[in-house]
């Protein structure tokens, strides 16, 4: 499959219209079942139902969340090294992968997904820009955020939004297949966990205080 053109110094619109055609594209390559880099051929399709039969909700308060933190560790404690770098989710994922992958004790690479409460793979498929739009555009994590298992998440958060704070609510995306760069380049595959999760509505919240505000002053 081609890569659309990265549009350069394009319009807004063109850019918009670009993002929607390597969406596109990468849902017709799950639909397909299989990508090919160079001289290889990859199975999306076996990965796929891997990872969405293996899709796991947790509602708000769930009890492996809630207490996830409270207990001791078995064995000593590893060493933990913190990072800050300005790069996007899919580099610093496939940082760590190109760090680890060659270690004896590399485990899994796990990605938070900042995600629409309500729509997901948030706008990707119209060609919006943001962090859950450019993980779903590059991977097989929509088709897990398709499920009747993730659809729960959706569900809720469709039914009451909290004012825009929404639920501590979670989907569990295994070995998700990540296949393109930032750019939309088809490049060469690794996996990660997703886990997605929603950030605050700072619009919705905003609304909902100053209409609130603006209530008590005329009561």
């Amino acid at each position: 499959m081609s890569v659309p053109s990265k549009g350069g110094d394009a319009s807004p619109a063109k850019k918009r219209d670009n993002l929607k055609d390597i969406a596109d594209a990468t849902l017709q390559a799950i639909e397909a079942g299989y990508i090919r880099l160079a001289d290889s051929h990859l199975d999306l399709a076996a990965k796929v139902r891997f990872s969405n039969h293996n899709t796991r909700y947790y509602p708000p308060e769930d009890h492996s969340l809630s207490r996830w933190a409270l207990d001791v560790p078995k064995s000593p404690p590893t060493k933990t090294e913190i990072s800050i770098l300005e790069i996007s989710t899919l580099d610093g994922a496939r940082l760590l992968y190109n760090s680890l992958s060659s270690s004896s004790s590399f485990g899994r690479i796990a990605v938070l997904n900042f995600a629409s409460a309500t729509r997901p793979g948030g706008g990707f498929l119209s060609g919006a820009q943001a962090q859950e739009e450019s993980i779903a555009r590059s991977s097989t994590l929509f088709p897990s955020l398709m499920t009747d298992t993730a659809q729960q998440f959706y569900r809720l958060h469709l039914r009451d939004r909290q004012g825009g704070f929404y639920h501590h609510a979670m989907i569990h995306s295994p070995s998700v297949v990540v296949f393109r760069n930032d750019a939309g380049e088809w490049v060469t595959p690794f996996e990660v966990d997703i886990h997605t999760s929603t950030a605050v509505n700072a619009g919705d919240v905003r609304n909902k205080s100053g209409r609130n505000a603006d209530a008590k002053s005329r009561a």
